[in-house]
């Protein structure tokens, strides 16, 4: 005769379905991000506007911040920069940029940099927690067109509940435009290419680049990155360099917001200026191509904005110019 089952035995039981279903995840709330271009393709010198939406169950985020690493065709960092998705965020973040404010070796505050000269950035950087934080801090030089051409870096750990300042030094190049130029600071906690997300929103400030005469610069400003709700919640719009490497560029946005993080990446293609075919190359067939659209254009039968090089709404004698110039850039 089988022995009855204790009725501990069901208790037991009960007990451990119990606890089981304790321990199932609850519906968390998702956090996902989309990122994307106008246009999957740009010729060197164009504008790029990058989009997307942060989303917390498919709800726009209205405060939060999304940071974009843009790789280059070499996959160099091209540019690193932090946008919000409506108002900043009025929680304390733990790691908060406070200014980037343009100095000498020594972080005495400067006002201009002539080419070919080493300019230097000092940060004003504070930790809230208790703990150290690795902190990844960038800064990222735009010239007056809207440009990026220089970027620094510096990947350290911030003691807990201090302010520090950190110095930053970034070559200015000799074809530098002259002008007012601004430099973008960021925090991460890491480069989004690697996961990492902003800590807290940009600072930017503005100075002269100069050939040989220091000019006044503009007072210190917030970035300025126009936010729509257009269809998206966050964007960048920059320049590309007429000179840009062409072939395939990659686009990393990441986010963190309420403790949930997000990331995704896009590409673009970079196509050489004269490259009309898109073959990567700049050959008889873009003569061929280049020579027809100028026929056309004084033929009074329309113009092709591709081989209009200065933006002028005509094919002349500049484009011609242009043309004949990038030509013998790819082949030099």
């Amino acid at each position: 005769m089988k022995n009855p089952i204790s009725p501990f035995f069901y208790v037991l039981v009960l007990i451990l379905i119990l606890f089981s279903n304790s321990l199932l995840p609850v519906n968390a709330q998702t956090l996902a991000v989309t990122v994307t271009t106008e246009k999957p393709a740009y010729y060197q010198g164009e504008s790029i506007l990058i989009y997307g939406n942060l989303t917390l169950d498919g709800v726009p985020v209205t405060d939060g911040l999304v940071g974009l690493q843009i790789q280059d065709s070499t996959n160099d960092t091209l540019t690193i920069r932090t946008s919000i998705t409506g108002t900043i965020s009025q929680v304390t973040p733990y790691v908060k940029v406070w200014s980037v404010t343009p100095c000498d070796s020594n972080g005495n505050p400067k006002d201009s940099f002539k080419r070919r000269s080493l300019s230097y950035f000092k940060l004003s950087v504070t930790n809230f927690d208790i703990e150290s934080r690795q902190v990844l801090m960038t800064v990222n030089l735009y010239d007056l067109n809207n440009v990026s051409f220089g970027l620094a870096s510096l990947k350290t750990e911030l003691s807990g509940q201090t302010t520090s300042y950190i110095i930053l030094s970034i070559p200015i190049p000799t074809d530098a435009t002259l002008g007012t130029a601004t430099a973008y600071a960021n925090a991460y906690t890491d480069w989004p290419i690697r996961g990492g997300t902003p800590y807290c929103n940009e600072v930017s400030a503005q100075f002269q680049i100069t050939a040989t005469i220091a000019l006044a610069m503009p007072q210190n400003q917030q970035s300025t990155t126009v936010q729509t709700t257009e269809n998206y919640n966050y964007n960048l719009t920059f320049k590309l360099t007429p000179l840009a490497e062409s072939g395939n560029y990659t686009v990393y946005a990441t986010s963190e917001y309420q403790g949930r993080i997000a990331l995704t990446n896009t590409t673009l293609r970079v196509l050489l200026k004269g490259d009309f075919d898109a073959d990567d190359d700049i050959d008889y067939d873009d003569i061929v191509y280049f020579v027809t659209a100028y026929i056309i254009y004084w033929s009074g039968m329309g113009k092709d904005p591709l081989c209009d090089f200065d933006g002028d709404c005509d094919i002349d004698y500049d484009d011609i110019v242009a043309f004949i110039t990038a030509y013998i850039r790819y082949w030099s």
